[in-house]
């Protein structure tokens, strides 16, 4: 049986997708998704419907055997058998409404081609039909109505099929008695390509095409041998490999208007065109290089070929190309021999882009977005603690200072000014607002926060003993809204996109306290609350440095938190208090966006959003220095559990205060 091939009549995404999910050896650091597997241990892709919703392959399941499957809306869905225990996806029409592959029957090993379409999986009937055995389905065409590949007959020889609207038809051959495949079908279903042995042979097949009932034999270059394997989608050009005369090296063809014409080589001894732009006029595949037995992607257009390159190794593949020819997509080795998936933009500057190193690359700026998130929940927990608490005889509050708060892993710091002003209404309420503006940033390296605005908030307090002791309720509120600029983590054979979005911070807080006097100079506080928080990085899209610029989705983080703890403070001195509370948040709610978007000319992807930690520690402390009555001179630290990439972070910040 021939190895099931990739149909290259599918868009780039299909291509690509395809490719980047069957790189081999753990070689793929990301991908677009990660399509995980039906139970066991190892999917591949072998084709996705042109609009690029639904992947199909192979899958293990949980019990070691080998599933055909449909991956469409993050879902991966065994399409089950015809009764045996194996079964293989190969392609997919347009929108992924019709699936064909082959499956085993109970109790045999014998495959045979099904159409999978609304939940059934159906046999094309080729057994009944051809008294075949075993049988492949290969292609299927925009629409689904027309399916094409194989079955074997006595004696292990191939025939190709046609199976359209239920009536399957025998192709024939060219007159042999050996092989003849279908390799692949127009998107209109009117043109068949393959391959068949010529009358009077059993072995050394010829390329063919197959229209209106009629199987054409396209010839060779001279040689003896051809394969027909891509048709361009207006069905005058096909692309595939011949031999030359003399020769057993198989060089790359195009066939238009009835003659066949060698595309040459890169110097070396072979070549293979892969497909075909759709009005033929952009053929891909690869070559050999003089001298080398290395295969190297190609280009041919206008008549000549060009080397795509490779992504640092030494061999690389060119499996498909865009219906206008500009994108090209296939697969290379690195510098350390790993194999990566890479796109090529013919109107960029001519080099190969790592599919694989820029999936990767969109998951190290997602990880450092967390410390940014991370930073900005600090940011706002400490801001929804403000409070002012010294009066004077105009029941005015004012406090001024500095923050300075970092997070780890990756590290994010922040040096601010901050303001906060309360009104004493009567002895047992207050209420004021703040402001918190940052001056300077230390972030990850990817991600500059302009400081355009300050966070601002509210607070209010009601305390009936007018004092900390007894009951105290505190409500706040904060809100903020800034722009990042954020340039794309450049790595190996990637591109250096940069955009600009907006950040936004908000979130609303309300806490119960109860102060009980230990004798003279210290009070112990029982405190729980609630909050709810959210911070937003909005979507934005690449607009500098990059042929293939990424559109990112929004990434919200939102949470509803329960907390609780204790705090105890009292004097030293007459001029110096201190304090400390301990306390546990416990997230009721919370919630991560994934990392998503789309890659232009390449479809969407998604990376999973990480764990959240829902139990965090806070531990505050404090020392004041008591200028005059009214006037204090304060330094407080605060050490908090992150809810990202576990990490901690810790804020210090120095205030004076007065009462006026």
């Amino acid at each position: 049986m021939k190895t099931p091939q990739i149909p290259f009549h599918k868009t780039p995404l299909s291509l690509l997708a395809a490719l980047s999910l069957t790189v081999s050896g753990g070689a793929m650091a990301q991908s677009m998704t990660d399509l995980g597997t039906l139970g066991g241990t190892t999917s591949q892709a072998y084709g996705v419907s042109a609009d690029g919703s639904t992947i199909v392959g192979i899958s293990t399941t949980a019990a070691s055997l080998s599933r055909a499957f449909s991956y469409s809306n993050g879902t991966m869905t065994d399409l089950g058998t015809l009764g045996g225990t194996v079964s293989w996806a190969f392609a997919a029409s347009r929108d992924g409404s019709v699936i064909v592959g082959l499956s085993r029957l109970s109790g045999s090993f014998n495959s045979i081609a099904f159409k999978y379409s609304n939940g059934v999986m159906t046999s094309l009937g080729v057994e009944a039909a051809f008294g075949s055995s075993t049988s492949t389905a290969y292609g299927v065409s925009a629409d689904g109505s027309v399916i094409v590949g194989d079955y074997i007959v006595t004696g292990f020889s191939n025939r190709a099929f046609k199976w359209q609207n239920g009536v399957l038809t025998n192709l024939g051959n060219l007159g042999g008695t050996g092989i003849t495949q279908a390799l692949g079908v127009s998107a209109d279903g009117s043109l068949i390509v393959g391959t068949s042995t010529l009358t009077g042979t059993s072995s050394g097949s010829t390329a063919f095409s197959y229209s209106n009932g009629t199987m054409t034999s396209l010839g060779t270059l001279g040689g003896t041998t051809s394969t027909a394997r891509a048709v361009s989608a207006d069905n005058l050009v096909i692309v595939g490999t011949s031999t030359l005369s003399g020769s057993t090296n198989n060089i790359a063809f195009k066939y238009s208007n009835g003659v066949m014409t060698s595309l040459g080589t890169l110097g070396g001894t072979t070549s293979q065109a892969n497909a075909v732009s759709a009005d033929g006029s952009v053929i891909v595949g690869v070559s050999r290089l003089s001298g080398s037995t290395n295969n190297i992607a190609f280009k041919y257009s206008n008549g000549v070929m060009t080397s795509l390159g490779t992504l640092g190794g030494t061999t690389s593949t060119a499996r498909g190309v865009s219906a206008d020819g500009l994108v090209i997509v296939g697969e290379s080795t690195t510098a350390n021999n790993q194999n990566h998936a890479f796109v090529y933009g013919s109107y960029a500057n001519g080099s190969l882009v790592s599919v694989n190193n820029t999936y990767s690359s969109i998951a190290a700026n997602g990880f450092q977005l967390h410390a940014i998130l991370n930073a900005q929940n600090t940011l706002l927990a400490i801001g929804l603690n403000s409070d002012c608490t010294v009066y004077g005889a105009n029941n005015v509050c004012v406090t001024a200072g500095g923050r300075y708060t970092n997070v780890s892993s990756p590290t994010a710091s922040q040096a601010a000014g901050n303001i906060q002003v309360g009104y004493r209404f009567d002895p047992s309420f207050r209420a004021g607002a703040f402001l918190d503006q940052g001056i300077s940033n230390t972030n990850p390296n990817n991600y500059s926060v302009k400081n355009s605005s300050p966070l601002a908030g509210l607070f209010a307090v009601y305390s009936p003993s007018g004092t900390n002791s007894g009951l105290q309720v505190k409500a706040s509120m904060a809100y903020s809204s800034d722009v990042v600029n954020i340039s794309r983590t450049t790595l190996a054979n990637t591109e250096a996109g940069q955009g600009t979005a907006a950040m936004t911070t908000q979130g609303g807080q309300l806490e119960t306290a109860y102060g009980f006097a230990m004798g003279n100079r210290w009070l112990a506080s029982p405190f729980a609350g609630i909050k709810s928080t959210q911070v937003s990085r909005d979507s934005y899209t690449e607009t500098v440095g990059a042929t293939f610029p990424i559109t990112y989705n929004a990434v919200n983080q939102s949470a509803t938190t329960a907390f609780g703890g204790a705090r105890v403070m009292g004097y030293v001195t007459p001029k110096v208090s201190v304090g400390a509370s301990v306390g546990v948040e416990q997230d009721l709610s919370s919630n991560i966006s994934n990392n998503s978007g789309s890659i232009y000319y390449l479809g969407s992807y998604s990376l999973a959003a990480p764990v959240i930690r829902q139990t965090r520690t806070v531990v505050a402390a404090n020392a004041d220095y008591w200028i005059e009555k009214n006037q204090r001179l304060s330094f407080n630290a605060y050490y908090n559990q992150q809810s990202l990439n576990t990490t901690d972070g810790i804020t210090a910040m120095l205030n004076y205060t007065i009462g006026l």
